[in-house]
Order: C-alpha cells, then sequence, then structure tokens
C-alpha cells in the first residue's frame, strides 16, 4: 500500500512539475531549451525525499518485529510424537481464509527465545483443520506462555472445540500485550495439549495450528 501511494504521488509531482506547452514559434525559429528553475528542483527533490520516507516509515511500521515463523528453525522443540511428523509450516485455509502457519499435533512445545521490543504485542491465530471437524476427539487446547529468571506463567490458555462450537470453525484472534516485558530477555512458549486438564489425554485428530505468529510494535 505505501508503495501504492509513493508511485501516485510521485506521478503527480511529475505532471504537475512537467513544462507545459509554451507559444508556438515560427517553423524557421527553434524553440528555446527549458530548464527547471534552482527552486523548482528543490522542491522536487525535498518532495521526493518527503515520500520516500513516510513511504519507508508505514512499511516499517506494519512490517513485524519478530516473525516467529521466520525463527521457526532457531526455537526448541518438543513433542510426545516424532517432531518431523509433529512440526510443519505450512498454509492453511480455515472459513476460506488462507493463513500461513505452524502446524503442532499435541502434545507439543515451541519455545522462543526473544528479547522483547518497546510496546510489543503479541498476534496470532489458532485453528485446527476443517478435515478434523467431524472426526472423533475433544479439541485442542492452545497455550501460550512465557519465563522469564526461572518463573513461568500462562499468558493464554484456550480450548477449541470446533466440532462442538459452531464459533471456532475458523481463525481464532490472539493478541497479548507483552509491552510490560520490553527489553528483556524472555522465553516464549507455544504449547498444545490434547485435552483439557483433568480429563484424559486424546490427541486424536488434533491437527493444530498456529497462524502467523509474531510480535509487532505499536
Amino acid at each position: 500500500f505505501a508503495l501504492a501511494v509513493h508511485n501516485v504521488l510521485l506521478a503527480a509531482l511529475v505532471l504537475h512539475f512537467w513544462p507545459r506547452a509554451g507559444a508556438a514559434f515560427p517553423a524557421t525559429e527553434r524553440a528555446p531549451a527549458y530548464r527547471w528553475p534552482p527552486r523548482r528542483i528543490a522542491i522536487v527533490a525535498v518532495s521526493l525525499v518527503v515520500i520516500g520516507a513516510v513511504s519507508a516509515f508505514a512499511y516499517y511500521r506494519r512490517r513485524p518485529a519478530v516473525d516467529l515463523i521466520d525463527e521457526f528453525y532457531r526455537a526448541e522443540l518438543h513433542s510426545s510424537m516424532a517432531t518431523h511428523v509433529a512440526f510443519m509450516l505450512t498454509d492453511v485455509a480455515v472459513d476460506g481464509q488462507w493463513m500461513s502457519a505452524i502446524a503442532a499435533h499435541p502434545e507439543s512445545e515451541i519455545t522462543w527465545i526473544v528479547v522483547v521490543p518497546p510496546g510489543a504485542m503479541l498476534r496470532t491465530a489458532i485453528a485446527t483443520v476443517p478435515d478434523a471437524w467431524t472426526l472423533p476427539g475433544d479439541g485442542v487446547v492452545f497455550r501460550i506462555g512465557l519465563t522469564e529468571n526461572g518463573t513461568y506463567s500462562d499468558l493464554l490458555v484456550y480450548h477449541l472445540d470446533p466440532a462442538r462450537v459452531a464459533a471456532h470453525r475458523r481463525w481464532v484472534p490472539v493478541k497479548l500485550d507483552l509491552s510490560k516485558f520490553s527489553g528483556r530477555r524472555i522465553r516464549l512458549t507455544f504449547r498444545t495439549d490434547g485435552s483439557p486438564p483433568g480429563t484424559p489425554s486424546n490427541s486424536r485428530n488434533d491437527w493444530a495450528h498456529w497462524g502467523a505468529p509474531r510480535i509487532v510494535t505499536n
């Protein structure tokens, strides 16, 4: 979007400052060469610099400070299954919405070590694949937790059960404020459990996905 705005404004500047056709000259005379006055050159140069700076600011502000999919291969992976079976980077469509995601079949943990940027917000979405909604199972518990100085605390515990809850048949958005940890080094853990606490573990057909996980800044 920022690049499109930049191109539109650049075209408008060129059209505005491009020399207009002057008075007609006799065929025997040659029209004088047109030269932009220094003031006009300065205005165009400053305008282009401002437009470029605004476009770059808009782009980098929207870009994730930490893209956790890009950092996946640096993460610590633990699973009750073989890790090459439990985890996969993929693109998934849920209720018609495509999203880049990390497949994480329970029981699984993904842990990233990150330095939290100022004004940080953790964003992701959770879902199971539609093909599993009509199969036997009891849903998936998605957990996000944080460890600092050896102390762990849950930031999110969410039981997703699309077979029984119609509202869960989509990407369920997750937004967590990390700003109070700004500048601190933490362990950020995404965990999937096969069943709610207090019930027998059942991970059948629990094809859980973390959609577009990233840390953004305000």
